[in-house]
């Protein structure tokens, strides 16, 4: 409590100032009480901020599913961990002496092997507001399958859906990894290239991905991107081959 007169702190039970002698009224209550609820008040709406600061630092979607889609590069590594047991394993059973134990442990590492590496590269898209960033498979352990584009470039979102049979694939990889139904969420520059593009075919997962994207552009004030959405199933894979190659190569 304080002296409404000189300010001097004073004890709660005092009746008159011990330094100017002021009595101490109702209305020096009344001033405190306003104080220490305007100071709670305060320090409440700071901690309140600095939760929410803390709360919309980033956002993490995670992708679930053994298949990528068109990310080629975990899809070859996927591909070569599971061919190369197998190729060995042939390669074994070929001598002139071949030893039954290796040749079961290769058959069983050819198995296991695209799971291992799956699990060790967890698929999943980090929105860092913080540094102004989107980072693709940030948690793998393997940086060669991480990609990072900047927030400040991307000027359009654009959802398109895909049903891709296994007759309309040419090749093994994109028979292991592009078929059935999925969305495609590309992030696009002002230029109409696309800056990352990702292939997702739990729905779950593409709705988390397109809430994160609205709230990332409403956190950062980013009216000037656009969501496009084409309601159109497309069944080739030519046009998203075509987008993927430009990607790779700007």
């Amino acid at each position: 409590m304080f002296c409404s007169k000189c300010g001097t702190q004073l004890n709660e039970d005092a009746k008159f100032c011990n330094n100017c002698g002021a009595s101490v009224g109702v209305g020096n209550t009344q001033q405190n009480t306003f104080q220490t609820n305007n100071t709670q008040s305060s320090q409440q709406f700071q901690s309140n901020n600095q939760g929410q600061a803390q709360n919309v630092k980033n956002f993490y979607i995670k992708i679930d599913g053994f298949k990528n889609g068109l990310e080629s590069k975990l899809n070859w590594v996927q591909s070569a961990s599971w061919a190369a047991p197998w190729l060995l394993c042939w390669a074994v059973s070929n001598l002139a002496d071949p030893s039954d134990l290796l040749i079961g442990f290769l058959f069983i590492l050819g198995i296991i092997a695209p799971i291992i590496i799956t699990i060790l590269n967890p698929k999943g898209i980090f929105i860092d507001l913080v540094n102004g960033v989107i980072i693709s498979n940030k948690e793998a352990k393997f940086n060669y399958f991480k990609e990072t584009i900047n927030i400040s470039n991307i000027k359009e979102v654009k959802i398109e859906k895909y049903k891709i049979g296994w007759l309309h694939v040419s090749n093994p990889f994109d028979f292991l990894f592009a078929t059935g139904q999925f969305d495609n969420i590309s992030l696009i520059d002002d230029k109409g290239d696309k800056l990352l593009s990702t292939q997702i075919y739990k729905p779950n997962n593409a709705k988390s991905y397109i809430d994160a994207l609205k709230n990332m552009c409403q956190i950062l004030n980013r009216s000037d991107i656009t969501f496009t959405v084409d309601n159109e199933i497309k069944k080739d894979l030519k046009y998203l081959k075509e987008d993927k190659k430009k990607e790779e190569n700007s």
